[in-house]
């Protein structure tokens, strides 16, 4: 985004081609790169993003929506939780 050069080299490169960005975690810079170069970006918002940017958050969305996941412990805060709920998966 700081080298105009860079992007238009980009474009060049692209052009004729399917071409989309696919971040790693979602950003404000993600968006604006995304329509400088005028392609798809495959990610939700930044602010969902974030919501589920751990496994605990994933799972619990998985099992929200009765989606089979493999046996597992999500949302722990404390220690004495992790061990009350790994103790019940033994």
């Amino acid at each position: 985004m700081y080298s105009e050069k860079s992007i238009k080299r980009i474009k060049k490169i692209i052009r004729n081609k399917c071409a989309y960005l696919v971040p790693g975690v979602p950003n404000v810079e993600d968006i604006k790169l995304a329509h400088a170069l005028d392609v798809p970006l495959f990610a939700s918002e930044p602010q969902k993003a974030s919501l589920l940017n751990s496994n605990s958050a994933a799972l619990g969305l998985f099992n929200s929506l009765s989606i089979p996941v493999p046996l597992g412990i999500y949302e722990l805060y404390e220690e004495e939780e992790m061990l009350v709920n790994f103790s019940q998966l033994i």
